[in-house]
Parts: structure tokens; C-alpha cells; sequence
């Protein structure tokens, strides 16, 4: 190569491991996985985390609702000693690596780094416990289709405190998904239209 030619290199075959991304190699159909169990089972020993099997999804139904409504009656109390910022630091490093569909459990939960409350705390909880149960699930890459696809959505007002809209997007490369996100719109949209109109707005850059 261009570098080991100027450069002392040494090659010790195919990547397997990159920053607690296990990698195999699937040369003869075109693709590779991603793996990061290790890093899971390292994240729940290293928090005190007890695993809870029963725990299929990264937030229970109208998380944002109980959160809210929390936060509306003003009698929230805070959480001190909980490692809330760098729980949610390996979550959202777990999530940009290989996990779309934290994307929107990181972003609600990472609004409240400053003065967690118990509601806020207990959903980190549940998503480490969720990214334990679903440690062996692997992200596939490459294949022989190169075609972009992209998909996007909004709910409309539905933080129930500024009434922003939140977006969601993911993009695939082939059938591997290689551009994913969500976050609370800049906005307040006056219609789903608006909100959906805003929600392409990061999928297109991508797509481009």
C-alpha cells in the first residue's frame, strides 16, 4: 500500500476488533457484522446494572408522557450519585456505532444530564438493561445492492411541554444501515406537514 511505503507497517490479517467492536468477515457474499456484547456485558458490571430479561423494548409506552408530566408538576426530585452522564455516554456510544433504535431513547433521556429525576434515571436503566438482552444482535454491512434508501418520521407536537416535534430518520446502503438519528425540531411546526417537511430535511443532506 501507499503507507507501507513510507511506513514500518504490519499486518495482522483482517480486522476483528475496533474499540469494542467485534467484526467478522464474510468475504465470498460481500458483507461483514458488528458485534458489541463485550461491551454491553462490561457496561451493565461496571454500572451495578441487574439484568431484567423481561425488558424487550429501550422505553416503556409514553415514557415522554410520565417524564412530562413529572417535570409539569414541578415535584420532581433529583437523583444525586446515579453516574447519569456517563451512563448516558455509553449508551449514546453504543447507539452511534450500531444501534438505530436507541436513537430516540438517547435523545429523549439525554435532555436531562443536568438534574436527572427518578423517572429519567430509571429509563437509562431500562435501555442498559434493554442493550444487554439484545447484546448478540449484529449489524450487517455491504452485500451486493448499493442502492441508497432512506426512511423518515415526525411526531408532531409531541413533546407536551414546548409542543416540538421530534424527528427520526435512518439510511440504508444496500440492506445495511450506515446513517441514522433523532432530536427535538429547532421549530414549533403548525401542522404534521410541517413537521414531516422537517423531519427530511437530515436524510436528504444524508442522502446527498
Amino acid at each position: 500500500s501507499i503507507i507501507a511505503r513510507r511506513f514500518k507497517v504490519s499486518n495482522s490479517g483482517p480486522l476483528e476488533n475496533y474499540l469494542n467492536i467485534t467484526i467478522k468477515h464474510f468475504r465470498k457474499d460481500k458483507y461483514i457484522t458488528m458485534n458489541m456484547a463485550t461491551f454491553c456485558e462490561k457496561a451493565v458490571k461496571r454500572f451495578g446494572v441487574t439484568p431484567k430479561p423481561s425488558v424487550t423494548t429501550p422505553l416503556p409506552e409514553n415514557f415522554n408522557v410520565t417524564l412530562e408530566e413529572e417535570l409539569r408538576t414541578g415535584n420532581s426530585e433529583i437523583v444525586e450519585n446515579f453516574q447519569y452522564r456517563e451512563k448516558i455516554g455509553v449508551i449514546l456510544y453504543y447507539t452511534l456505532c450500531m444501534a438505530p433504535q436507541l436513537a430516540y431513547a438517547v435523545n429523549v433521556l439525554s435532555r436531562h444530564c443536568e438534574k436527572p429525576n427518578k423517572v429519567a434515571c430509571a429509563g437509562v436503566t431500562r435501555v442498559l438493561q434493554y442493550m444487554f438482552n439484545k447484546r448478540h444482535l449484529v449489524l450487517k454491512l455491504g452485500g451486493r445492492n448499493t442502492e441508497i434508501t432512506a426512511y423518515f418520521d415526525a411526531d408532531w407536537a409531541g413533546d407536551r411541554i414546548t409542543r416540538r416535534s421530534t424527528s427520526g430518520y435512518i439510511m440504508f446502503l444496500g440492506f445495511g444501515p450506515i446513517d441514522w438519528g433523532s432530536k427535538l425540531q429547532r421549530i414549533v411546526a403548525t401542522s404534521t406537514a410541517e413537521a414531516e417537511t422537517v423531519a427530511s430535511s437530515e436524510p436528504c443532506k444524508a442522502v446527498v
